[in-house]
Protein backbone atom coordinates (compact mmCIF):
# COMPACT_ATOMS: atom_id res chain seq x y z
CA UNK A 1 0.00 0.00 0.00
CA UNK A 2 1.20 3.47 -0.91
CA UNK A 3 0.11 6.83 0.40
CA UNK A 4 -1.46 9.18 -2.14
CA UNK A 5 -2.60 12.77 -2.25
CA UNK A 6 -5.46 13.72 -4.58
CA UNK A 7 -5.69 17.44 -5.37
CA UNK A 8 -8.99 18.69 -6.83
CA UNK A 9 -9.97 22.02 -8.32
CA UNK A 10 -13.76 22.23 -8.33
CA UNK A 11 -15.76 24.63 -10.47
CA UNK A 12 -16.46 28.03 -8.88
CA UNK A 13 -19.99 27.90 -10.30
CA UNK A 14 -20.89 25.47 -7.51
CA UNK A 15 -22.31 26.78 -4.24
CA UNK A 16 -20.65 25.91 -0.93
CA UNK A 17 -23.11 23.07 -0.36
CA UNK A 18 -22.69 21.71 -3.90
CA UNK A 19 -18.90 21.81 -3.53
CA UNK A 20 -19.22 19.92 -0.24
CA UNK A 21 -21.45 17.25 -1.84
CA UNK A 22 -19.04 16.96 -4.80
CA UNK A 23 -16.18 16.44 -2.36
CA UNK A 24 -18.18 13.80 -0.48
CA UNK A 25 -18.95 12.11 -3.81
CA UNK A 26 -15.23 12.03 -4.61
CA UNK A 27 -14.48 10.61 -1.15
CA UNK A 28 -17.04 7.86 -1.80
CA UNK A 29 -15.35 7.13 -5.16
CA UNK A 30 -12.06 6.70 -3.33
CA UNK A 31 -13.66 4.46 -0.70
CA UNK A 32 -15.45 2.34 -3.34
CA UNK A 33 -12.09 1.31 -4.74
CA UNK A 34 -11.30 -0.15 -1.30
CA UNK A 35 -8.72 2.51 -0.46
CA UNK A 36 -8.40 3.21 3.22
CA UNK A 37 -7.76 6.15 5.55
CA UNK A 38 -9.37 8.97 3.60
CA UNK A 39 -8.57 12.37 5.10
CA UNK A 40 -9.88 15.66 3.71
CA UNK A 41 -7.54 18.61 4.08
CA UNK A 42 -9.18 21.80 2.79
CA UNK A 43 -12.14 23.13 0.88
CA UNK A 44 -11.36 26.78 0.22
CA UNK A 45 -12.17 28.98 -2.75
CA UNK A 46 -8.91 30.24 -4.24
CA UNK A 47 -7.89 32.57 -7.04
CA UNK A 48 -6.05 30.74 -9.82
CA UNK A 49 -2.80 31.90 -11.37
CA UNK A 50 -4.25 31.36 -14.85
CA UNK A 51 -7.72 30.66 -16.11
CA UNK A 52 -9.02 27.12 -16.55
CA UNK A 53 -12.02 26.86 -18.86
CA UNK A 54 -12.39 30.66 -18.63
CA UNK A 55 -12.66 30.51 -14.82
CA UNK A 56 -10.27 32.42 -12.55
CA UNK A 57 -11.39 30.88 -9.22
CA UNK A 58 -11.87 27.33 -7.98
CA UNK A 59 -12.50 25.32 -4.82
CA UNK A 60 -9.23 23.71 -3.69
CA UNK A 61 -9.56 20.28 -2.04
CA UNK A 62 -6.95 17.74 -0.97
CA UNK A 63 -7.57 14.10 -0.05
CA UNK A 64 -5.01 11.84 1.61
CA UNK A 65 -5.48 8.09 1.33
CA UNK A 66 -3.68 4.75 1.00
CA UNK A 67 -4.17 2.34 -1.86
CA UNK A 68 -2.63 -0.29 -4.04
CA UNK A 69 -1.25 1.21 -7.29
CA UNK A 70 -3.21 -1.28 -9.43
CA UNK A 71 -6.56 -0.05 -8.08
CA UNK A 72 -6.08 3.58 -9.17
CA UNK A 73 -7.03 3.15 -12.85
CA UNK A 74 -10.83 3.00 -12.24
CA UNK A 75 -10.59 6.01 -9.92
CA UNK A 76 -8.78 8.02 -12.60
CA UNK A 77 -11.45 7.14 -15.17
CA UNK A 78 -14.24 8.26 -12.84
CA UNK A 79 -12.44 11.52 -12.05
CA UNK A 80 -12.04 12.27 -15.77
CA UNK A 81 -15.79 11.80 -16.27
CA UNK A 82 -16.77 14.34 -13.58
CA UNK A 83 -17.79 17.70 -15.08
CA UNK A 84 -17.63 19.67 -11.82
CA UNK A 85 -13.89 18.96 -11.48
CA UNK A 86 -11.81 21.50 -13.42
CA UNK A 87 -8.44 19.82 -12.74
CA UNK A 88 -7.17 17.00 -10.58
CA UNK A 89 -3.79 15.56 -9.75
CA UNK A 90 -2.83 12.31 -8.05
CA UNK A 91 0.55 12.26 -6.31
CA UNK A 92 2.44 9.87 -4.09
CA UNK A 93 2.64 11.30 -0.59
CA UNK A 94 5.91 10.19 0.96
CA UNK A 95 6.54 11.30 4.54
CA UNK A 96 9.57 13.47 5.16
CA UNK A 97 12.39 11.49 6.71
CA UNK A 98 14.10 13.04 9.69
CA UNK A 99 17.85 13.21 9.98
CA UNK A 100 19.52 10.63 12.21
CA UNK A 101 20.37 11.84 15.71
CA UNK A 102 24.15 11.60 15.22
CA UNK A 103 24.03 14.00 12.25
CA UNK A 104 21.96 16.50 14.19
CA UNK A 105 24.46 16.37 17.03
CA UNK A 106 27.37 17.02 14.67
CA UNK A 107 25.66 20.03 13.16
CA UNK A 108 24.84 21.51 16.54
CA UNK A 109 28.34 21.09 17.96
CA UNK A 110 30.33 22.28 14.98
CA UNK A 111 31.43 25.92 15.46
CA UNK A 112 30.97 28.28 12.57
CA UNK A 113 34.09 30.21 11.71
CA UNK A 114 34.36 33.12 9.32
CA UNK A 115 36.82 32.60 6.46
CA UNK A 116 40.13 34.39 6.87
CA UNK A 117 41.00 36.69 3.99
CA UNK A 118 44.68 37.52 3.73
CA UNK A 119 45.86 40.95 2.65
CA UNK A 120 47.70 39.51 -0.35
CA UNK A 121 44.41 38.23 -1.80
CA UNK A 122 42.83 41.66 -1.29
CA UNK A 123 45.49 43.47 -3.26
CA UNK A 124 45.32 42.89 -6.95
CA UNK A 125 47.66 44.19 -9.58
CA UNK A 126 46.13 47.19 -11.29
CA UNK A 127 46.31 47.06 -15.05
CA UNK A 128 46.98 50.19 -17.04
CA UNK A 129 44.71 51.15 -19.89
CA UNK A 130 47.70 51.26 -22.28
CA UNK A 131 48.56 47.63 -21.52
CA UNK A 132 45.00 46.54 -22.29
CA UNK A 133 44.99 48.46 -25.58
CA UNK A 134 48.32 46.88 -26.62
CA UNK A 135 46.99 43.39 -25.90
CA UNK A 136 43.83 44.10 -27.89
CA UNK A 137 45.86 45.34 -30.86
CA UNK A 138 47.99 42.17 -30.79
CA UNK A 139 44.90 39.97 -30.70
CA UNK A 140 43.13 41.87 -33.45
CA UNK A 141 46.18 42.03 -35.72
CA UNK A 142 46.54 38.23 -35.73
Amino acid sequence: MKNYKLILLLSPDLSEEEAKTQLEKTVSLVKNNEEVAVETRSRNKIRLGHSINKKREAYYCALLFSSEPEKLAPLKDKLKAETAILRWGLFTNNPIKEMPAFRQRIFREAPIEAPVISESSKLEKKVELKEIEEKLEKILSE
